[in-house]
């Protein structure tokens, strides 16, 4: 039989491929988990570090961050968080047009003369390093469908929920990356690798959205 204890896409994994194949995947995820989780807490840490909030120290301030998000990690039941999803996105979208906005006024339209069809593909080894990463990153939804779905009210209607949410995410990040690569484009140096490393630094609305996308 299956481990004992053990979730949904394990036993999927254990059924499909035996019990080293299940193994394996396990220790997959679990590295990919680690690695989606030390590239949040950077994330955090840097957004963290431009608000008065900020303890001088990288090593502080992601201390700092594991603090506040520690109550949430010890809910049992994260569908009882689930509102703070809708908070979380309308932060990112506030975000991106706060970047959006301090563009135009900084550089105009200037950077629909400064890219052209050249410039979308990759023309280094770290560009293409880039990419792949992005596209391993988007996959991360799948290991944890399971469980998101076995904490929903209406489990029959996480494919809906899936189609509807990852569908919108995906216009929502292409365009938005479209738009504030080319209004960017005149910057020394582009757009930065990290888009929310463009949010202003200082000022009331700046640290709200920097201390909100640290915390979603």
């Amino acid at each position: 039989g299956s481990p004992p204890g053990c979730s949904t896409f394990s036993y999927v994994t254990w059924f499909a491929t035996g019990a080293c194949g299940y193994q394996f995947v396990d220790v997959l995820q679990l590295t990919f988990l680690l690695g989606a989780t030390t590239a949040w807490i950077v994330a955090a840490v840097d957004l963290v570090g431009g608000t008065f909030l900020s303890l001088g120290s990288v090593t502080y301030d992601a201390a700092l961050v594991f603090l506040a998000v520690l109550p949430m990690l010890a809910i049992p039941d994260i569908s009882s968080i689930a509102k703070f999803s809708a908070g979380g996105l309308l932060v990112i979208c506030a975000s991106f047009a706060t970047i959006f906005v301090q563009g135009l006024r900084t550089y105009g339209l200037a950077g629909l003369e400064a890219v052209g069809w050249g410039d979308a593909f990759p023309d280094s080894l770290a560009d293409i390093s880039v990419y792949y990463g992005v596209a391993v990153f988007a996959f991360g939804f799948l290991p944890v469908s399971y469980n998101l779905r076995e904490s929903m009210k209406v489990p029959t209607r996480f494919d809906e929920a899936a189609w509807l949410g990852l569908g919108i995410t995906a216009i929502i990040y292409v365009g938005v990356g479209e738009l504030l690569w080319i209004v960017y484009a005149p910057a020394k140096g582009g757009i930065q690798g990290n888009i929310f490393n463009m949010l202003p630094r200082g000022g009331t609305m700046a640290t709200v959205l920097r201390l909100g996308m640290a915390l979603v």
